[in-house]
């Protein structure tokens, strides 16, 4: 998923202290989506751009500081870092910082604004973050829990948000209520042009009491009932000023739609059933212009599913249900409201879903996408897979072995070579490379297991153990050679994929380079000897490891 973002979060004392001047941190995107492009110009330049813009006219008398994330690790919700502290006439430094992003890896968008505000002190005195987002929250699960709790534990916290090129209907609505939260704006810029000019409008904006307004009249038309977690049509008719939204008045939810978004809305219900009252609430001063009352049902689901399956199998699920946005099916233990594996409704019908590894009793359940919910469970035991692997007693080391093996052949199923009693292993095959499998042994003699793993969590299901013996190989090639010349090599040994035979120098490791061959191109093989006459060996190596099992010596002259 596509994202990038902009944070600017300023502070005003609550105190008039002389020496207490305002405080500015810039909190930017460094993730990779950052390289995306408008009008043939990357993201991050545009941003750069948009900060510069700011850095120029930004006061003398305010401390500023910058925040990045995603600019350090890929794939981390954590690399969030304060590069400059807030202080006064730092903006050079702030501007040269911005112009070095190279931007590399995830967006914690909601923790930036948390960071942001807490590097403030929001809770001690005003705060308020400007946010530039081009995409969905990719970290934190409930950006809009997260703006209300901001919102309740800060003095006087305010979040505007900006969407920049941004046409998903989540994000938006993500975008909209951390605004709607806080008391902060929402505004949409296209281009370059529009995202300067809407930083510049809400970053100038002053920190006043609003005046009282009258809150017009509004009519609402919906229906008087409703299955949880379904998507409604509401007709309305109101002022539709900026900011006039429609919620459904229900804890701990975020439904709710702007009126601007067309005519009727679409709302979607609470997950739980209940009595609710559907809202028009007016932008201007956030009061509430018509209300109108729903009774929210249960929804009806069912899982059609045998009695057993075997462990790590993927069942195909036939399901009914509400097939609400975000809906799932899960598996988990018996009385426990956590699961271990899922599928989302819209993998399909039937959906596929993988049992546990640990055999045991287990509920398939249909979740509510809105709150987890569970809406149908049903039991269903999991039973142990038979499984078997034909591992000879010994084999040399280093040998490939065609091994018969018995499963389920789930997904991602391994055999695998290691230590006996370790956790890791050293070679590994999967299954769908044939039956038998071709597993590469260790070239270092001594007792191993091999294993059969479960792709699902590696999980070990079955061992045997097997001895490795030592591999010998000869070689026969002449006992000098002048320098650069042409060596012919006769070598006896166990011809692994990529053994090769190669010159090393005598009191060193390894081998020369240009001086090698591989023990499949022939036998007898033709090596050109070292250009820098002394004493070196002839050696044949094992492929695997570059373990040299046998040598013998040459001089190179001149």
């Amino acid at each position: 998923m596509r994202f990038f973002a902009l944070v600017l979060a300023a502070t005003i004392s609550t105190t008039a202290v002389a020496q207490d001047s305002a405080g500015t941190v810039l909190v930017l995107d460094g993730s990779g989506s950052m390289w995306g492009q408008i009008d043939g110009e990357a993201k991050i330049t545009i941003a750069q751009q948009a900060v510069g813009a700011i850095l120029d006219d930004f006061p003398q008398d305010q401390r500023l500081g910058l925040t990045l994330y995603g600019h350090r690790q890929e794939g981390s919700c954590r690399d969030i870092q304060t590069i400059v502290a807030p202080a006064l006439g730092t903006a050079s430094e702030v501007r040269t910082a911005v112009n070095n992003i190279r931007p590399l890896g995830k967006t914690p968008m909601t923790d930036a604004i948390i960071a942001a505000a807490e590097t403030l002190d929001y809770t001690n005195q005003a705060a308020t973050v400007i946010l530039v987002s081009d995409g969905v929250e990719t970290c934190n699960p409930d950006p809009c829990a997260a703006a209300r709790r901001l919102d309740d534990a800060g003095v006087n916290f305010t979040a505007h948000v900006i969407g920049f090129d941004v046409d998903d209907p989540i994000a938006l609505g993500q975008m909209q209520c951390i605004a709607y939260e806080t008391g902060g704006r929402f505004l949409r810029a296209a281009d370059a042009t529009e995202l300067k000019d809407a930083i510049a409008t809400v970053a100038a904006e002053p920190e006043i009491e609003t005046e009282v307004l009258v809150t017009p009249d509004a009519t609402l038309d919906a229906p008087a009932t409703a299955m949880a977690g379904a998507t409604i049509t509401v007709r309305w008719n109101g002022p539709a000023a900026a900011g006039d939204s429609l919620t459904i008045a229900a804890p701990d939810t975020q439904s709710f739609v702007y009126v601007a978004e067309g005519q009727p809305a679409q709302l979607r219900m609470p997950a739980d059933p209940g009595v609710y009252e559907i809202r028009y609430i007016y932008g201007p001063n956030d009061e509430i212009a018509a209300t109108h009352r729903i009774t929210v049902t249960p929804a009806d689901a069912f899982i059609d599913a045998p009695a057993n399956a075997i462990a790590g199998e993927t069942l195909l699920l036939v399901w009914s249900g509400p097939d609400n946005e975000g809906d799932y099916l899960a598996v988990g233990p018996a009385g426990s409201e956590a699961y271990i594996n899922f599928a989302y409704l819209y993998q399909g019908n039937p959906a596929p879903l993988v049992m546990p590894i640990e055999p045991g009793v287990y509920e398939l359940r249909y979740h509510e996408g809105q709150n987890d919910a569970v809406v149908f469970a049903r039991s269903i035991e999991v039973n142990a897979a038979d499984i078997h692997v034909a591992v000879p007693a010994s084999a040399p080391a280093g040998e490939t072995l065609q091994l018969p093996w018995v499963g389920p052949e789930n997904e991602g199923d391994y055999l695998a070579v290691g230590q006996v009693g370790g956790e890791g292993y050293i070679n590994f095959a999967y299954l769908y490379e044939g039956n038998p499998a071709p597993l590469v042994m260790p070239v270092v003699p001594g007792e191993y297991e091999i294993r059969y793993h479960a792709g699902q969590d590696e999980t070990v299901l079955f061992t045997s153990t097997i001895d490795l013996t030592p591999v010998t190989a000869t070689l026969e090639a002449a006992e000098t050679a002048k320098a650069g010349e042409i060596l012919t090599v006769t070598w006896d040994g166990p011809g692994y994929v990529y053994d090769f035979v190669a010159i090393g120098a005598l009191d060193e490791e390894g081998y020369q380079s240009g001086s090698w061959r591989y023990t499949h191109e022939g036998n007898p093989l033709t090596i050109t000897a070292p250009l820098a006459p002394g004493q070196y060996e002839v050696r044949y190596f094992l492929g695997q490891g570059e373990v040299a099992i046998a040598s013998r010596p040459l001089i190179v002259t001149e």
